[in-house]
């Protein structure tokens, strides 16, 4: 299910200022050292575990993708987010 406003505003109300559609967010994540340009629609900064269960809860709950992120220097494009949704960059 792709974020649409309703869904994106829902999302910051219950994740607060860690999520973002600012669009160097979604830029830096869009891409890792495979070359793919793979943009997402929204990026979450967890500052504690809880608020990574609460995003996963909410992604079961409405259908939406989350991919893990770390540095973002793979090579294949698995931090990708290639079916949209939230990227989670710890």
């Amino acid at each position: 299910m792709p974020l649409d406003a309703s869904l994106a505003a829902l999302l910051g109300r219950e994740l607060g200022p860690g999520l973002t559609t600012a669009p160097a967010a979604l830029t830096a994540a869009a891409t890792d050292d495979s070359g793919l340009v793979l943009p997402p629609e929204a990026v979450f900064f967890p500052k504690r575990a809880d608020e990574i269960s609460r995003l996963m809860v909410l992604a079961g709950r409405y259908g939406f993708p989350v991919t893990p992120r770390g540095a973002g220097t793979g090579l294949a494009g698995g931090a990708l987010a290639a079916s949209g949704g939230v990227v989670l960059d710890t």
